[in-house]
């Protein structure tokens, strides 16, 4: 690195930027701060991407000049998670959450600190507030100029994602930090507008293309923020052998939902196989359940209790946006394994703008039907 290239103030605890060792790190430094260490291990090393975030940030106020990254700096019992230097005219302060939530007037606090340093120094000071999602903060912080917002929202994990994503290209190490960012579940979940640009991509899983794998990381984010109640409730996501987004339950919810496979996520393959633009476009939820009698020796049958698991998820409603349930049992290897499939019109959800919102509805009528008393 050049002299004027950016460096840390403080030793980053973090030596290997690799995927192992983040996983080790979090068992000593706790999540958010081996994430800072990581992130600002990127920012110092690499000055393309420290200045495209900081524009990204500060838009027109952004002059390129050299950059110091200050980690975990102290203001008296205050102790924000990183500065940025930018010359001697603009500091940022960062502040980063992943699912801690804000401490009594944390956002006010470190406002108060911008004011009063940039009172003693002259130089502006501006608060980057960076989180998983959306935050309803107190709403005087967003009008407070010093408050960063990217029309009208504050900066979030997925707008780094996409920045970094950008640069993987001109920049191969950042390839790394991108694994990290998807092992923590902050990659971007800003679908495009297109909804037959998905369809392609998914389609073309093993397109390294750019856009394609921002398409489909997009995708697979969101219906993992989707399904955050199961993750909460220690879920797996991964995808499985077609690529289908997929929730599988530990061993200890297998017992409590007897029977109870996988949730998983798809995208109706007739519109992709066909490339016909005369088909509808379908988005379905499916919810899996086996029945084996190898297993469960007494002569409990599954079939009452997915007739009323569909029942209940048809009466629901998902605010405007129409759906249909259906359930079909297949049976394999001694086995019947049944699927509930909740289908909606992916056109219909993709202009009301509420995929996301629809997505996580769906999940979260799921896990209250999953109810012990129900089984």
């Amino acid at each position: 690195m050049s002299e004027n290239s950016t460096f840390f103030s403080q030793k980053s605890r973090i030596e290997s930027p690799s995927l192992t060792a983040i996983k080790a790190a979090q068992n000593s430094l706790g999540p958010e701060d081996t994430l800072t260490n990581i992130v600002a291990f990127y920012l110092s090393a690499n000055h393309e991407l420290v200045a495209s975030w900081c524009k990204f940030l500060l838009g027109d106020l952004f002059i390129e000049d050299p950059v110091k990254v200050a980690l975990f700096p102290s203001f008296q019992r205050n102790r924000p998670d990183m500065l940025v230097d930018i010359g001697q005219r603009i500091r940022i302060m960062f502040e980063h959450k992943l699912d801690s939530p804000e401490g009594k007037n944390q956002v006010e606090k470190y406002l108060g600190i911008c004011r009063n340093m940039e009172r003693k120094t002259g130089i502006p000071h501006y608060l980057a507030y960076i989180t998983p999602d959306q935050h309803n903060l107190v709403g005087n912080v967003y009008l407070n100029s010093r408050f960063i917002t990217i029309n009208g929202m504050h900066p979030t994990w997925g707008d780094f994602s996409s920045i970094v994503l950008r640069l993987i290209e001109k920049n191969p190490d950042l390839k790394d930090l991108y694994e990290v960012l998807k092992y923590l579940y902050l990659t971007s979940d800003k679908l495009p507008d297109n909804a037959i640009d998905i369809f392609e991509a998914v389609k073309g899983l093993s397109n390294e293309n750019s856009r394609t794998e921002q398409i489909i990381d997009a995708y697979y984010s969101l219906i993992r923020k989707a399904g955050k109640s199961l993750l909460k409730r220690n879920w797996k996501f991964h995808t499985n052998w077609d690529n289908r987004p997929t929730f599988i339950p530990e061993e200890d919810i297998k017992e409590k939902y007897w029977g109870l496979r996988r949730i998983y996520f798809d995208l109706n393959r007739e519109r992709i196989e066909s490339k016909s633009k005369d088909s509808e476009l379908f988005f379905s939820v499916f919810t899996e359940f086996i029945e084996n009698h190898s297993i469960r020796k007494d002569s409990f049958e599954l079939r009452p209790l997915v007739d009323k698991f569909a029942e209940i998820l048809n009466a629901r409603t998902f605010g405007t946006i129409n759906h249909n349930v259906k359930i079909s049992r297949i049976s394999s290897r001694g086995s019947y394994i049944y699927t509930i499939e909740c289908r909606f019109s992916f056109d219909e959800i993709s202009k009301s703008g509420q995929f996301s919102t629809i997505s996580r509805k769906v999940i979260d009528s799921i896990i209250e039907i999953l109810d012990p008393d129900l089984v």
